[in-house]
């Protein structure tokens, strides 16, 4: 079993270079598993590391509301990018026996990651990466369920739920997900490796 596992909810058609995606996938088999739920049943050339669930969406809005308990919804699909901190406590099922758990974007192409995230860098950090295209958080119960944790004693995570708007919970500074491990004095790795075509 790999170190680290991606989650990735994905509903629609990939985008035409899916298949290069998954070639990069292929080369870290070293290091990371990436497990897709997806409504696209066409017969890529999956590697062994990428583990396909087929499902709907209404099957993972289901598994939200019950997971949380909650009259709030993921009304569409893009608003799943606010869910992404909740991924270890919402698929907790399917990251047992990982030591780190993730959520990433499939429009990238991955670098030899292990080149990359060292063990000094695993051992240290509680999140490593703080935008939403690849994060990554350390497999504890506690950092699967601290996106409920209070932020300014308000529950962030509820307002952000319950808004129909994107709310980028997943990314940045502005009442996220970043704030929540900072007030908590949990440690992100916040440099960057990414080449981005901005």
């Amino acid at each position: 079993m790999n170190q680290i596992a991606f989650i990735i909810p994905y509903f629609g058609k990939f985008n035409t270079y899916f298949p290069l995606y998954l070639k990069s996938c292929a080369e870290n088999d070293d290091m990371c598993d990436w497990i897709i739920f997806t409504d696209d049943h066409t017969p890529y050339d999956y590697p062994t590391n990428v583990k396909i669930h087929y499902t709907t969406f209404k099957n993972i809005q289901e598994l939200i509301a019950a997971k949380l308990d909650s009259d709030c919804t993921c009304s569409r699909p893009y608003k799943l990018c606010d869910y992404k901190p909740a991924y270890g406590y919402l698929f907790a099922e399917y990251l047992e026996g990982y030591k780190f758990y993730g959520h990433c974007d499939v429009d990238l192409i991955w670098g030899k990651i292990s080149h990359f995230l060292t063990d000094d860098i695993l051992n240290s950090y509680d999140k490593i990466f703080d935008l939403g295209h690849c994060t990554i958080y350390r497999n504890t119960d506690a950092v699967s369920k601290l996106f409920m944790s209070s932020l300014e004693h308000r529950k962030r995570y509820k307002e952000v739920y319950c808004s129909e708007e994107n709310c980028s919970f997943d990314e940045e500074y502005h009442d996220s997900i970043n704030n929540i491990f900072i007030e908590n004095n949990l440690k992100i790795f916040n440099e960057t490796f990414a080449a981005n075509i901005y």
